[in-house]
């Protein structure tokens, strides 16, 4: 997990240096390994997902980000509840 967590970190740092490409292929990695390790469903992978589609909004691919969300949100709903 610690490897995990310095691979978010450096994407962080990345995305605030403003560059948002390089932070974007991070984040497409990291939720790519944790839909194939944890599935679609885990709360982790969510995170991965929230991650990439705010990369995404600031690269200014705001319909790609609120697709995105929107479906997040859907799976989100129907798997925890309101």
């Amino acid at each position: 997990m610690a490897g995990s967590v310095r691979f978010w970190a450096a994407s962080v740092a990345l995305a605030d240096q403003g560059k948002l490409d390089e932070a974007a292929v991070m984040r497409r990695e990291a939720l790519e390994k944790r839909q194939r390790i944890l599935c679609d469903d885990h709360p982790d992978t969510f995170s991965a997902v929230n991650n990439l589609a705010i990369t995404l909004g600031d690269q200014g691919k705001v319909d790609r980000a609120v697709a995105m969300v929107r479906k997040l949100l859907e799976k989100r709903q129907r798997i925890l509840g309101d």
